[in-house]
Order: structure tokens, then C-alpha cells, then sequence
């Protein structure tokens, strides 16, 4: 017989993780509050991952682990969402943890219920252990026109883009056939874009449970792409898209997108001066030039407000086509976010609202 008093599902995906996958499933194994299932989703890793699983997964009877061929992160999570029999359910990265206390809040907050989705803050483990909070807030939302009100609040906040410092519901999940895109960049802000689109209620809990693995090494997000920039435009565009179509008046959202963008654009930028660019500086510089030229970044760069440290170093040159200046900036952001971690977050997360 099901227990009903279950609610929850923590899904935890991974591949090839298999320095940080039992420090990931100890931290499930210390929740105060043992009321939740998880399922873990290996997508077919190559390293010791699998058999650190299976041993965890041993002497916990709560744990189901799955073993699939490697399809990605998209293809192990569409599997997770066929295969939980939850009313809601979190997902976690293989190489990211829970605070002890991260179920105990989350059923708390769906007694309080129901809402919809449900939103927590996030922490950044750095290198050296220490931790950088990104904090959410609390505030509650108990209708469509609430949420569509504080649209762009909420976007701006940085809290919207994972999906992994939500609690989803599998009811609207199933009703509006909601799955990841097969794509390896940007597959969650598409779903969460997809899943807002459908809620009602949205609750914001103050608490930050979600612990991040900040500088993965090798991760989608850091690791150097030659197509950054044009994938960048294309996500502008559809954001775009996506606010017209929510029904926000351009002129309550331009300034933001335009922020947006532009922030976007600078990561290109630090991106075309990753170490593993082999490219000439020549031909980084010149690449460069062509981003700052182009002409979705300085009609945004015309809308852009100055917010946070990293903008006010940048956003001025930028609109000016001081093409060199930005260069070098792009080359000091790129050797901050690989050597100073800290101040790399700092610099980044100030700008949140």
C-alpha cells in the first residue's frame, strides 16, 4: 500500500559524478523530516557513479535508482516525470545537495497549500567550502493576475530560471503534457517558462535549501561554446516572445529584458576569453567586436539601467562600441570567475533585486 502521507518526489539526475554523488544522497539520508521519496536517474555515466548509487541506494529503502543509456540531462529528467507517482516532486543535481531541514520546509509549505509552484533560495558552495546565499523571499501569489502584476519582479529576482529550486506539481505537469526540451542549453528556462504559464498560486519561501556546486567543473553552464552568442540572441528573442504573449506591456518590461540581454551578452564576452578558447586573440577580439556591434545589444544597451557592480564596470563602454576596453573587461571577468570565485559571485548576484 502507498503512503499517502508521501508527497514528495526528489529526483536526482546524474552523470559521471562520482566524487560528489554520496556527499548528494547523504544529504537526502539526513533530512529531518522523512516523508518524501527519491528517485535516482543515472543517464548512463562511465565512472564509479553507478556503483556508489547502487551501494547507497543498499540500505535505503526509499532510494529507487534507474540506469539509462546517456541521452542527457533532458532525457533522464523526461524519464524521472513518467515515472513519479508523487502529487509534487524536486529536482536535484548529482553533484548538488539539500540543507537537512529542505523536505520539513517543503511539506510545511504544502500543508499551508496547495499552490501551484512553489520557489526557494539557493546557495553557492565555493571551492573552498564557503558558502555565497542567494536568497528568495516570502511572498505569496493566489491568482493569474497577482503573478502577471509582479511578471517582471519575478523574473528579475534570478529565482525563475532553474529548475532546481522549485517545487513542481505533477498534476498541471501531466494536464499541460510538459517535458525538457532535447537540447543541452537552456532546457530549463524553457520549462519553467512553459510550467509559469500554467500556474495560478506561486508561493516564494524565504528558506535557501538548494546547496549549488558553484564552478562545476566542465558543466554546460561554464565550460567554453563556440555558438554562446547566437544561442544568447535566440533565448532574447523568445523571452521577448514570451512576456508579448503573457500579455506585459513592452514598456513595463523592456528595461529588464534589455538588462537581460545585455548581461548576456557581456557573459559571451567572458566566455570568448574562457582558457579552453584556443582561438588567436585576434580572432577573440575580433568576435568580440561583432557581439558589441551587433544590433539586438545596442538597441538594449540604449534601455539598460545600471544595476549591481558588473553592469556599472561594463554597460557604459559597451554603448559607446569601446570595443578594446571591453575586451580587456571580458578577459579580468573571465580570470575572476576561474581563480576568484567569490567576487566573481559577488559581482554577478549584487544586480538581483
Amino acid at each position: 500500500m502507498q503512503n499517502t502521507d508521501i508527497q514528495i518526489t526528489v529526483v536526482v539526475t546524474v552523470f559521471n559524478k562520482e566524487n560528489e554523488i554520496e556527499a548528494c544522497l547523504e544529504s537526502l539520508k539526513n533530512q529531518t523530516d522523512k516523508r518524501f521519496k527519491t528517485l535516482i536517474v543515472d543517464d548512463g555515466s562511465t565512472d564509479q557513479s553507478p556503483e556508489k548509487i547502487r551501494a547507497s541506494a543498499a540500505d535505503y529503502a526509499s532510494f529507487r535508482p534507474v540506469f539509462m543509456a546517456h541521452g542527457g540531462v533532458s532525457a533522464a529528467r523526461n524519464a524521472a516525470l513518467s515515472m513519479t507517482d508523487t502529487p509534487y516532486l524536486v529536482f536535484l543535481d548529482g553533484d548538488d545537495r539539500l540543507t537537512e531541514n529542505a523536505v520539513a520546509d517543503l511539506n510545511a509549505v504544502i500543508a499551508e497549500g496547495p499552490y501551484d509552484l512553489a520557489v526557494f533560495g539557493f546557495m553557492h558552495v565555493l571551492p573552498d567550502g564557503r558558502l555565497f546565499d542567494c536568497p528568495s523571499f516570502e511572498r505569496t501569489y493566489g491568482s493569474k493576475e497577482a503573478i502577471l502584476n509582479d511578471f517582471v519582479f519575478l523574473w528579475n529576482s534570478g529565482l525563475m530560471y532553474s529548475a532546481c529550486n522549485k517545487l513542481f506539481g505533477m498534476e498541471i505537469i501531466k494536464r499541460a503534457g510538459l517535458s525538457f526540451s532535447p537540447i543541452d542549453f537552456g532546457e530549463d528556462v524553457a520549462f519553467c517558462r512553459d510550467y509559469l504559464r500554467e500556474c495560478e498560486t506561486l508561493r516564494f519561501m524565504a528558506e535557501s535549501i538548494y546547496l549549488y556546486t558553484y564552478h562545476k567543473s566542465g558543466s554546460l553552464s561554464t565550460k567554453y561554446r563556440d555558438d554562446l552568442f547566437e544561442r544568447r540572441l535566440r533565448e532574447h528573442k523568445e523571452m521577448t516572445a514570451y512576456f508579448d504573449e503573457m500579455g506585459i506591456p513592452r514598456s513595463v518590461y523592456r528595461e529588464f529584458l534589455s538588462r537581460r540581454h545585455v548581461e548576456r551578452v557581456v557573459g559571451c564576452i567572458e566566455n570568448e576569453n574562457s582558457p579552453a578558447n584556443t582561438r588567436s586573440q585576434r580572432e577573440k577580439y575580433r568576435r568580440v567586436k561583432r557581439m558589441i556591434a551587433d544590433e539586438y545589444t545596442q538597441e538594449c544597451a540604449k534601455y539598460a539601467e545600471n544595476s549591481g557592480k558588473r553592469m556599472k564596470f561594463i554597460l557604459k563602454p559597451l554603448k559607446q562600441k569601446k570595443y578594446l576596453t571591453v575586451y580587456m573587461m571580458g578577459i579580468i571577468m573571465a580570470f575572476s570567475r576561474s581563480k576568484l570565485p567569490k567576487m566573481f559571485a559577488r559581482l554577478k548576484y549584487t544586480a538581483r533585486a
